[in-house]
């Protein structure tokens, strides 16, 4: 089971799979219908449990459109009939209409379809609802293991799982899908043939490889106690021009390989590529999973220099809407039964027109993925750049673009800014250990950990001033002269 299986984003990804078909189709469709192109990672879900739980939801879906329809193939022939017959037709409906068994010979059509229809559409709804959601999707009575079990379960075996993957395939700018939102970082070289200076006997720099700068950087933050911090090594691959390598994809007209041999993994940590990165990820995942802070970590050898960058990311909450599971009762109180009650009539007079065009297409939905993949197939003979990866996740595509409690924003900084300060006071004490000259990376972490200013009391005097991250201040030539001017005119008068 993944580590994720209980997180709250989980639950309420599984609760959206039953209540938002939106959601629903775009989650089958990347993760089961997709058979060429790489899965986005989504941290803080378990992505073949959402699968499960959206497979199952479509499938009652798919019942319910194909019930209502033969509800319409059965009894509107009934209804023609009686119209075919004219004016004797008509007495006999009449004659139905006004007996003492009015109730037992109802006109068939089209009233009673509708109300049978709208019976279907309220057991389904209520199923929804209070028989899975509200039964075992509740932030009270969750429980994993109770998944709905899948009627093919080798579509659930197919279903991509990025937990334990170690290559993620990209597409599009930034290389790191499903990450979330870019916050900056920094970067800065140095000179590791330079000895430290101020010794009598300079010890000369001692040769080290970069899988040692990550292990002691991985050691010392995953001993200082931090709650929820997890780390993860990754090859970062652009999917466009993998189609002829083998390590990636090992057969053409199916998925990329996303878990690759540790051999490989170590070869690019020491030598990166244009097109294949290596990175070491340090992953805060906060809040229930719907707060994660992803810091990134790179070296690269540059001549005689060791190249340090960093990039944060943030995935935000999940949107409100999906966490609307929250507000249901495990029982329906009379204000919920009357939004149900209102709920299915208005899906009955949707259902009504779009019940048969819906199962039309979902029973041929096996014919139009046959097509699509195809033409799919055709593309990746043909194109020798076919692109394989993928630039969204489950878990970035149901992000919002707010927070939702200011305290989350201030966990976010809080976060970022321990997680960057142990990683430079790693850095430095490594870089201390191989004697090299740490001086001016100090200088740098200084400048780095003090991007604010805080400020109780006082006045400021200055003549220029700049404050916040990348600002300068400048002072012109006509601003520094009165200044001048002012000053000795100040001196005259203090003399007199």
């Amino acid at each position: 089971m993944s580590p994720f299986s209980d997180t709250d984003t989980t639950r309420c990804l599984c609760a959206a799979a039953h209540l938002d078909v939106l959601f629903r189709n775009r989650a089958i469709r990347q993760l089961v219908e997709e058979h060429h192109r790489a899965a986005g990672p989504s941290p803080g879900v378990d992505e073949q449990m959402v699968v499960q739980h959206c497979l199952a939801a479509r499938r009652r879906k798919t019942l319910r459109n194909v019930l209502i329809t033969l509800l319409l193939l059965l009894l509107a022939p009934r209804s023609v009939s009686l119209t075919a017959q004219g004016p004797a037709g008509a007495s006999s409906l009449f004659q139905q209409l006004s007996g003492h068994d009015a109730m037992l010979h109802m006109p068939l059509f089209p009233q009673t379809w509708l109300v049978l229809t709208w019976i279907v559409v309220l057991v389904e709804l209520w199923i929804s609802y209070y028989g899975i959601v509200a039964r075992g999707l509740l932030r009270r009575n969750f429980q994993p293991q109770s998944a709905p079990t899948p009627l093919f379960p080798h579509r659930i075996d197919a279903a991509p799982t990025t937990t334990d993957a170690n290559v993620v395939i990209y597409r599009g700018y930034s290389p790191f899908v499903g990450a979330g939102l870019a916050l900056g970082g920094w970067s800065f070289p140095v000179d590791v043939t330079k000895a430290k200076e101020g010794q009598e006997q300079q010890p000369r720099p001692l040769p080290f490889d970069l899988k040692e700068i990550y292990d002691h950087i991985d050691a010392s933050l995953l001993t200082s106690g931090d709650p929820g911090l997890d780390t993860e090594s990754k090859l970062y691959v652009n999917g466009e021009g993998i189609r002829d390598d083998e390590r990636f994809v090992p057969v053409k007209l199916s998925r990329p390989c996303q878990k690759v041999s540790s051999a490989l993994i170590n070869q690019y940590r020491e030598c990166r590529t244009e097109r294949i990165r290596y990175y070491h990820c340090f992953r805060v995942t906060s809040w229930q999973g719907d707060l994660i802070i992803s810091t990134f970590l790179g070296f690269a050898r540059v001549g005689k220099s060791l190249y340090t960058e960093v990039s944060h990311f943030v995935l935000p909450p999940i949107h409100g809407k999906y966490h609307r599971v929250d507000r249901l009762q495990p029982w329906p109180t009379w204000l919920n039964l009357s939004r149900l009650l209102g709920l299915s009539i208005i899906t009955t007079v949707a259902l009504a027109y779009l019940a048969p065009i819906f199962a039309a297409y979902r029973l041929g939905r096996p014919v139009s993925l046959w097509l699509a993949e195809r033409t799919t197939r055709r593309e990746i003979k043909d194109n020798p750049l076919f692109d394989y990866g993928t630039d969204t996740s489950i878990r970035s595509m149901v992000s919002d673009t707010n927070y939702h409690q200011y305290l989350q924003v201030l966990d976010k900084e809080m976060y970022i800014k321990v997680v960057q300060w142990q990683i430079l006071d790693s850095v430095v004490a490594f870089l201390d250990s191989k004697n090299v000259d740490t001086s001016e990376i100090r200088q740098r972490q200084s400048m780095i950990l003090n991007q604010g200013l805080i400020m109780s009391g006082g006045t400021i005097k200055a003549e220029s001033l700049a404050i916040g991250k990348q600002a300068t201040a400048v002072r012109d030539g006509a601003a520094r002269i009165a200044g001048q001017v002012a000053a000795a005119a100040q001196t005259g008068a203090n003399a007199a």
